[in-house]
């Protein structure tokens, strides 16, 4: 018969780890608080607890805990002796008398590692830590779903799904945690271990008191960049992102009043800069960037939303709603693009690079797309695999290569830090006619490039500067008659107190999207007629008054618009005309390049 001291040690130790009260299963099947349930019952209890008994084990703590009655059990000694693993009993009477060291033997894991793994496991978990303090994250939390009894355990196939992954955790990372935490009377891993061990929960005297849980203080490193460099990654992380920080702050000011608190500003941020692999900010680098931004009011997250934003800008200071007319300019791409091309060019692979450029010209090749979509990140990156390159060649070059061919090109456009080859480098070199070269520009459009030379081809084309009130109107009218849309519309939301009268900017946002063909000319024309001083004495649109001119009473005069626009002046007739002319020479232009038969 096995030794009841030792069954209610395994008892300790498993409710301690799931800091459990046991007294609680007993209590419904004891309604007249007598301290004695049957043996039945107190089967049942034992199996409520999720704890794995033999019929010994059962039959042994069955004839120790046995009440005076033979089918009775004495469950409150039972649970006396189970807690003496939380607290010593009777400590009142001897007040003196030193607490057991139980509890610091019991929380201690179970299983141990080498000396070696112990050391990666320690390194492991200070990553761990780092990244669970950074987000917020909760490792309990996270295997809450799965864990429906709070037992504190999970399957591997569950631990593995779960676990937080920091951007260095590897695959031989996650297995030495499960060989860490796995339990050894079966196969499940105990995540509650690892949440204390991750949260540096320690336990101090008096052990009875929850309110001893103390949490180890995070030793955090320094942060080494200043300012101007965390601003400079941030513009350069949204920039590729297409991120907008202004969306991730907003939440927090309710108010608008430009002004969050510290803590609101970390999670902002960090949720701002979850999408990013390589260029994450620490947490004190964010702290640092919160308090840069400070004031006695809080944190001032509009001001770095425009200093991180200004990859977006056209270089104007204000906002780009104010000037809907300006065409933002991105970075330039020395700026974005790192080039890990450091070497000289070998004779030998000169004469190959010429060779190659020569078949890209005669043939009309266009060898970017192809690369582009065997780029990571769409583009990006700038770089592929020596498999893909090597793919790539004789794909888009239409062109059988010797293995010493691709070992000169591998070997010189390899990047030092990846391993990966810069194809943004190799195509620039061979491929000059679609201007694929190491300049300004970031992205290489051939069509938009097609039609900047076909612009400036067309020396006889000259952008109208001003445009007469008559001709201007004549187009708007002819242009809502043709659609059946009306300029109330479009202008009636910016004025939401019905003042009649706008700013210039609102009036421009409006035409812009009533007529997106509308020319500068033209909305500068309408904006000098119509500008008159509101009832507070400012310069403003009078656009009721522009509505009523251009807005036809009904569909009916149609007709009548078409021949307004058909009686045009002969200066309004030129400028059709010649934008006229400069389509056609665009397309031909097109026509020519890609060598197409319509």
């Amino acid at each position: 018969m096995a030794d009841p001291k030792l069954v209610v040690e395994r008892l300790q130790r498993q409710i301690y780890k799931r800091g459990a009260r046991i007294d609680e299963y007993f209590l419904d099947f004891d309604k007249l608080r007598t301290g004695r349930v049957s043996t039945s019952q107190f089967a049942r209890c034992i199996e409520q607890l999720a704890i794995s008994l033999s019929k010994d084990d059962l039959h042994a703590l069955e004839e120790h805990y046995q009440a005076l009655s033979a089918d009775q059990i004495d469950y409150r000694r039972f649970v006396a002796d189970v807690n003496r693993i939380f607290v010593e009993p009777q400590l009142e009477q001897a007040p003196t008398r030193a607490a057991t060291a139980a509890a610091d033997q019991m929380r201690k894991s179970e299983d141990h590692l080498e000396a070696d793994l112990e050391l990666l496991y320690e390194t492991i978990l200070e990553d761990l830590r780092s990244h669970c303090q950074q987000y917020g994250i909760s490792i309990r939390q996270c295997f809450k779903d799965f864990d429906k009894v709070n037992r504190g355990t999970v399957t591997v196939p569950q631990f593995e799904r779960n676990i937080p992954r920091s951007p260095s955790l590897e695959p031989v990372h996650l297995t030495v945690l499960v060989e860490k935490h796995r339990k050894k009377d079966s196969n499940m891993v105990d995540y509650l271990t690892l949440h204390r061990n991750v949260e540096g929960i320690t336990f101090e005297e008096p052990r009875s008191m929850r309110h001893t849980l103390r949490k180890t203080p995070m030793v955090e490193t320094p942060a080494t960049a200043s300012i101007e460099q965390l601003l400079r990654r941030l513009q350069l992380f949204f920039h590729k992102g297409r991120v907008r920080a202004l969306h991730f702050f907003g939440d927090y000011d309710k108010l608008r009043s430009s002004y969050i608190t510290a803590n609101q500003f970390v999670c902002g941020l960090s949720l701002a800069c979850a999408g990013s692999r390589s260029d994450r900010l620490t947490r004190v680098e964010m702290q640092q960037v919160a308090e840069h931004y400070s004031t006695e009011r809080g944190v001032d997250y509009r001001r770095f939303c425009t200093d991180v934003d200004a990859a977006f800008l056209t270089g104007q200071t204000s906002d780009l709603s104010l000037h809907p007319q300006a065409e933002p300019q991105p970075l330039s791409r020395s700026q974005l693009v790192q080039e890990t091309v450091g070497q000289t060019k070998s004779p030998e692979l000169q004469a190959l690079l010429s060779l190659l450029a020569e078949r890209v010209t005669t043939m009309r090749l266009d060898p970017y797309p192809q690369f582009r979509d065997f780029d990571r990140r769409h583009g990006f990156s700038k770089t592929v695999t020596e498999a893909q390159f090597h793919r790539l060649l004789d794909m888009t070059l239409k062109r059988k290569f010797e293995i010493e061919e691709v070992a000169l090109l591998t070997d010189y456009y390899r990047s030092p830090a990846t391993g990966d080859l810069n194809y943004h480098a190799f195509l620039a070199d061979i491929d000059s006619a679609n201007k694929l070269q190491q300049t300004d520009q970031l992205y290489h459009d051939v069509v938009h490039e097609s039609i900047e030379r076909a612009q400036e081809a067309s020396a006889t084309f000259k952008t109208p500067t001003e445009m007469k009130i008559d001709d201007a109107l004549r187009l708007i009218r002819a242009y809502l008659g043709r659609h059946g849309v009306r300029a109330k519309a479009f202008l009636g939301d910016f004025d939401k107190l019905r003042t009649g009268f706008i700013t210039e900017a609102q009036f421009q946002r409006g035409i812009k999207a009533m007529m997106p063909s509308a020319s500068m000319a033209l909305m500068n024309a309408l904006s000098t007629h119509y500008k008159r001083e509101d009832g507070n004495g400012e310069l403003a649109i009078a656009w009721r008054s522009f509505s009523n001119d251009v807005d036809a009473p009904d569909t009916c005069q149609m007709s009548r618009l078409r021949v307004e626009e058909r009686s045009m002046s002969t200066e309004g007739q030129e400028l059709l005309m010649d934008a006229w002319d400069t389509v056609m020479n665009k397309l031909r232009q097109l026509v020519l390049e890609k060598s197409l038969d319509p």
